[in-house]
């Protein structure tokens, strides 16, 4: 019995492996395109090796695919090379053989990693990680430059920019200052930004919620002095000869890669979990440029010069009336009680969501153990209490509650409406 039944499934598989085969190549010749007959009388150009023949003629999409592909090739390698030059030039000309600002290299002891160069974040990013300085902790050093290499990424960019003129991309530097907790100058937020970035620095820092803006007539027109007090402002734009910021600034050439330059000791966005906590609080000194072209590379040294005197400023004692330091302090205490309310309110929100899940969950198991009619009544009383709720018609109506209209349990566990007595 058993070898008959061997033989029964040996060919019962072979049968639908036949099948199988059968119906997969079936399938694969519908979608198979037709072979190309190779005519002898062909009048274009032809090329032959031994039984190889190649009519380049017949294969007109193939070299329109293959063309497309090498032009983007071409212009990734072109873009990822220029974005490198602009990167390791800056703000360094191209005759000085260091890809680190000669000021910064000067101005730390570790102003570069152990390799040797500026370290590079895909095509288009680059950072440097600078420490050892009097009055700094770190400076934090970010170019980030446009996606040359990618041109689907530029075509959409030069898209948007047609559809909203508010959208500008531009190639970025920032140098980012962590200041010493050591400084005798007391924490505030002051700024000098182009007019053309005000819109966007207001919508993208919410730091500057501390200021108000106003013209500075030591500054030209086209710039913005963001400052909490007007002595702030005076303290560090006239009474300090030792940072040159107005004389830089005056220069056209400087100004026209200048976009920022931001004193803050509050973070660029606001804080969701409550303020934070004193000891945690770090000031910055925040200077944003546009990237310069490789021969104007040395174009920007001043201003990073006068960024580094500011610092030194800083890290000494600014000279501040005493009511400026009270409003100050006064300003970060309603803050913080703002910023407490609100985590507060959230806290609230969330442990009584958390009470209504467990109601509505304590709830779902209390019905489960009715029999099917009894859960169908209770379903439905729920459905007219949460209607009600949110209609607002009758707000004592409740499943809790028993009111003279509302919903009853009586001695046998049953829902009903009827009056309470």
């Amino acid at each position: 019995m058993l070898p008959f039944l061997f033989i029964v499934l040996s060919a019962a598989r072979s049968v639908f492996a036949q099948g199988f085969a059968v119906n997969l190549l079936t399938g694969l010749s519908k979608i198979t395109p037709a072979p190309i007959v190779q005519t002898e009388d062909w009048n274009g150009t032809e090329y032959r090796y031994n039984r190889i023949v190649f009519r380049p003629a017949q294969f007109k999409i193939e070299g329109a695919v293959l063309g497309v592909l090498c032009v983007y090739i071409v212009i990734w390698y072109l873009g990822k090379t220029q974005n490198y030059r602009r990167a390791m030039a800056w703000p360094v000309p191209p005759s000085l053989p260091s890809p680190i600002p000669t000021d910064i290299s000067v101005q730390f002891s570790s102003p570069i990693p152990k390799s040797g160069t500026i370290t590079q974040d895909g095509a288009c990013d680059f950072f440097n990680y600078s420490t050892g300085r009097r009055g700094v902790r770190s400076l934090h050093t970010t170019v980030a430059l446009l996606p040359r290499h990618d041109a689907l990424s530029m075509i959409y960019d030069f898209g948007w920019t047609l559809y909203d003129l508010t959208y500008t991309p531009k190639d970025e530097i920032s140098l980012n200052f962590t200041l010493q907790p050591t400084g005798s100058t007391p924490p505030f937020v002051w700024g000098i930004i182009k007019k053309d970035e005000m819109a966007q620095m207001r919508r993208s820092r919410w730091d500057l919620t501390f200021t108000k803006g106003s013209d500075s007539p030591l500054l030209p027109n086209d710039l913005c002095v963001f400052s909490e007090a007007a002595d702030i402002t005076e303290s560090i734009l006239k009474f300090s000869p030792s940072v040159p910021l107005v004389k830089v600034l005056q220069d056209s050439e400087v100004r026209k890669y200048f976009r920022s330059l931001i004193i803050t000791d509050q973070p660029s966005e606001r804080p969701l979990n409550g303020p934070i906590p004193l000891e945690d609080r770090t000031r910055h000194v925040i200077l944003t440029l546009s990237s310069p072209s490789v021969s104007d590379a040395g174009v920007t040294l001043p201003i990073v010069n006068a960024a580094f005197a500011l610092v030194d400023l800083l890290d000494a004692k600014l000279p501040l009336r005493p009511e400026t330091k009270t409003k100050l302090k006064s300003r970060r205490d309603d803050v913080d009680d703002e910023l407490k309310k609100e985590s507060r309110k959230e806290k609230d929100e969330e442990q009584e969501e958390s009470k209504r899940a467990a109601k509505r969950k304590a709830g779902e198991e209390k019905v489960s153990k009715l029999s099917a009619s009894e859960q169908k009544k209770a379903s439905c009383f729920q459905f007219l209490e949460l209607l009600f709720r949110r209609l607002r018609l009758f707000p004592n109506f409740s499943l809790k509650k028993r009111s003279a209209k509302g919903l009853c349990e009586n001695s046998k566990g049953r829902w009903s409406l009827g009056n309470n007595q």
